[in-house]
């Protein structure tokens, strides 16, 4: 997964391997409300909190890729609508 990540998205204008953060948003209702997902700040907030919580407290292993460290938060919305996170 994560070498999909760096070969397909970081050529968007970085054309480097560097230490990165990946954010994933995929919603199984519509691929329009993944727009809707990357604009929800409130939750945004509650997901980066935790993740630095979870880095400061030591309790986060981060990926290793070709020397860099990485990591991966997904932002999804079921078929519902429901919306949830993982920070892997």
């Amino acid at each position: 997964m994560i070498g999909s990540f760096y070969r397909l998205q970081s050529k968007e204008r970085r054309y480097s391997i560097n230490n990165r953060l990946f954010v994933v948003h995929h919603s199984f209702v519509a691929q329009w409300r993944e727009l809707i997902l990357r604009s929800a700040w409130e939750l945004k907030n509650v997901v980066f909190e935790e993740y630095c919580r979870r880095v400061l407290e030591g309790k986060k292993a981060f990926f290793d890729y070709e020397g860099c460290v990485c990591d991966v938060i997904v932002i999804q919305e079921d078929a519902e609508g429901n919306i949830s996170y993982v920070i892997y």
